[in-house]
């Protein structure tokens, strides 16, 4: 376990053991902020934002979080309790704790972003409640009141697990591609939701308004031209699994990077240029793309090949393989037909 990870899981461990540390609740604000101000902009820059939602980046984040840090009447902080109790933060390995509060934070900024959904969409708030009635009639799963919303869940298992994760929405809406098809029914929707929440490793549960989000997402698409869907929908599908996989690797990599290394606007700008490059050679009938030395041409002014050796090529193409890398594991894990020169 790297400093890092241990600084973070010592926050955690004091938050449920010592929960009147204010400067220690503090910090996990702000780091948990930071989480759910980037994941709120990776929605936001994939189409994945309902224009419903009237409120800044900022505001949403705030929102988001606001739930997480609520006390009971013993000053403790339940939902930490909830999620992490039981879970062995020290003894974790590599980025897995880290790992755990991103998808902590995930799951409550979704959860709200529903909620929100839920109360300003009508056309949302329409399929939700066709998918609640199937579910009152299917024989695969039940329909519960959680935490004030309605929750469909797997027959047998209780609602969101506290050991298990809630599905992303874009990845449920991926994974429902094939399932789900225009002019499809409530109950035949519902039994694409149930195929996929039965096959994944996380919740065996899942919000109504939550599948309803998905749904739409899918139907959205699947709206467009037949000729637009051989070729842009799968383009479009794998730029937004790569603005995913960018940011992800930026938000893990950016306490090791700025300040020490780099500035914060260089750091940016270097995913900046890995975006840029990705996105052209997912382009379809385009057969090149500019380097990343090129790219970067553009953010630094000045920038020459004996310059962009020696202080920025290292840690450039590094931060490129790491996208590269987990590129490749989530294409081949949600489908994409893609080989790997071309997005190496």
């Amino acid at each position: 376990m790297s400093s890092l990870e241990r600084d973070l899981a010592g926050r955690i461990y004091r938050i449920l053991h010592q929960p009147h540390d204010e400067q220690n609740v503090h910090e996990l604000v702000k780091q948990i902020y930071r989480y759910a101000y980037a994941y709120i902009s990776s929605k936001a820059k994939s189409g994945r934002l309902s224009q419903f939602i009237q409120l800044s980046y900022e505001q949403m984040a705030w929102d988001c979080i606001a739930d997480m840090f609520r006390r009971d009447e013993n000053g403790a902080y339940p939902e930490f309790q909830r999620f992490f109790s039981g879970k062995s933060l020290y003894e974790s390995e590599g980025t897995e704790v880290e790992s755990m509060l991103r998808c902590f934070v995930f799951n409550h900024v979704n959860d709200r972003l529903f909620e929100l959904l839920r109360e300003h969409d009508r056309e949302l708030s329409k399929l939700t409640r066709n998918l609640k009635s199937a579910a009152r009639s299917s024989d695969r799963v039940y329909l519960t009141n959680y935490e004030s919303s309605s929750w469909v869940v797997l027959n047998k298992h209780q609602p969101r697990a506290s050991d298990h994760y809630l599905l992303p929405p874009e990845m449920l809406e991926a994974r429902l591609t094939g399932k789900v098809k225009p002019g499809s029914s409530a109950p035949e929707i519902l039994e694409g939701c149930i195929d996929v929440l039965e096959k994944s490793d996380c919740s065996p549960s899942y919000p109504a308004v939550g599948l309803a989000v998905a749904v739409r997402a899918l139907l959205d698409r699947c709206t467009e031209s037949e000729e637009s869907v051989s070729h842009s929908y799968l383009e479009k599908d794998a730029r937004d699994v790569a603005d995913r996989v960018i940011n992800q690797v930026k938000n893990t990599l950016f306490d090791q990077y700025v300040g020490e290394k780099v500035s914060e606007s260089l750091y940016l700008s270097y995913f900046d240029c890995i975006r840029e490059v990705l996105h052209e050679r997912y382009e379809f009938g385009n057969t090149r793309a500019d380097s990343l030395f090129q790219k970067l041409q553009k953010h630094v002014e000045g920038l020459d090949r004996t310059l962009y050796t020696q202080y920025h090529r290292n840690i450039l193409e590094y931060l490129n393989r790491k996208v590269a890398k987990q590129l490749e594991f989530f294409l081949k894990k949600e489908g994409f037909l893609f080989s790997k020169k071309e997005y190496m």
